[in-house]
């Protein structure tokens, strides 16, 4: 890391049918990520609507792909590009 460069922590949450707990697993962020993606397997449930566009932004993976397939619905969604993965 370059001295004086603060990093920029981003993060991913693949879910489905996680409404119940979505909201404790992103109050417990620490408070140095500064963005978060949740990639949604086609929940079922109130996953989706969940605190959309409050703290995180939602990625519709269409269906339920998997954690591989959720992960990499979520990377190329960041507001910000990353330097490394």
């Amino acid at each position: 890391m370059r001295l004086g460069v603060t990093p920029r922590v981003a993060v991913v949450i693949v879910t489905y049918n996680s409404a119940e707990v979505l909201g404790a697993c992103l109050s417990a962020l620490p408070d140095d990520v500064s963005e978060v993606v949740v990639a949604d397997n086609n929940s079922k449930d109130a996953t989706v609507g969940h605190r959309q566009g409050d703290v995180a932004r939602v990625v519709q993976v269409g269906r339920n792909a998997g954690y591989a397939a959720g992960i990499n619905a979520g990377l190329p969604r960041w507001a910000t590009s990353p330097t490394s993965w």
